[in-house]
């Protein structure tokens, strides 16, 4: 009986309440899209910052921190890259 009442009450006024479900969906859609935008825009940010600088890792020589000059690298060898991966 109260879900009937209910049910009648919300259809009494059927314009005010299109007006209500419309703008309910047309936030939710829009709080989608903008999310699903947001999502891409980061995504390619971290992409493109991580392509063109050092990567998503840095392997230094010990104490590389302390002076950080040519000196201090070292030279890329095939036993190295095997250790590595």
């Amino acid at each position: 009986m109260i879900l009937r009442l209910i049910w009648r009450n919300i259809w009494r006024n059927k314009r005010r309440t299109l007006i209500t479900v419309a703008s309910v969906m047309f936030a939710v859609v829009l709080a989608i899209s903008m999310k699903s935008l947001q999502a891409g825009v980061f995504g390619h940010l971290v992409k493109n910052v991580v392509s063109f600088h050092s990567g998503y890792i840095q392997i230094h020589k010990k104490h590389y921190w302390d002076e950080q000059i040519l000196e201090n690298s070292f030279v890329t060898s095939e036993t190295l890259v095997k250790k590595i991966r």
